[in-house]
């Protein structure tokens, strides 16, 4: 019998719950890192703002929806960091903020010039 071989998700991801955007994350392995937001969110120890609502507002962490949101190019950290990044600037999360601020509205890859919005993405 053949092996089957396991695929491994990588890009950025969403926790929502009712359709709210709490969090906005990245990983090369998307199913270990749902894993382990489950687990420190059970053992209360998230970071906190995500854990605080999560502790006021949700009965069963089965109610949580954990889907990836965009797929970077690989799985290369330095893309996930800014897929991510850009991600949360954009869609705004209640539960977690950017770790850099962009005042720019338009960005320069080489001679082009691409608007800051989720076109940047298919770069990424």
């Amino acid at each position: 019998m053949a092996k089957v071989k396991k695929i491994i998700e990588f890009g950025v991801y969403s926790i929502s719950h009712n359709s709210k955007l709490l969090y906005i994350g990245s990983s090369n392995n998307f199913d270990l890192r749902r894993k382990q937001h489950i687990k420190k969110l059970q053992d209360g120890k998230h970071q906190k703002s995500l854990q605080k609502y999560i502790n006021e507002n949700v009965i069963d962490l089965e109610e949580l929806e954990f889907k990836i949101i965009h797929k970077t190019l690989d799985s290369s950290k330095i893309r996930l960091f800014f897929a991510e990044m850009i991600l949360i600037l954009l869609k705004k999360p209640s539960c977690n903020k950017a770790v850099f601020q962009v005042g720019l509205k338009y960005i320069s890859l080489g001679n082009s010039i691409i608007p800051f919005n989720e076109e940047i993405l298919k770069f990424l």
